[in-house]
């Protein structure tokens, strides 16, 4: 018999495989819109400064500063890939 811990790790395994898969299939042919440019910048800013911001939206409610109700997941795991693929500075 296999130990329940063991079984929920095969599981989570499994689903977590599962949703790569359908991620990445969603990918293809697929072409940049509009939100993609909005979630980017507030990933930008994110990774930049720690807070999630937007100057395409400057002058509405404060987003300038801070927007506070956002998909803080999404644009958190954009600002680590900004992380993972941003060029060096050179000192």
């Amino acid at each position: 018999m296999i130990p329940v811990p063991q079984l929920r790790k095969t599981h989570l395994a499994g689903l977590l495989s599962i949703f790569i898969i359908l991620t990445v299939s969603t990918y293809i042919n697929r072409f940049p819109t509009g939100d993609d440019a909005w979630f980017g910048e507030q990933s930008y800013w994110l990774h930049k400064e720690g807070i999630i911001r937007s100057e395409f939206f400057r002058g509405i409610v404060g987003w300038e500063d801070q927007i506070l109700v956002s998909h803080k997941l999404f644009l958190g795991f954009g600002a680590v890939v900004i992380r993972i693929y941003q060029k060096p500075t050179k000192v």
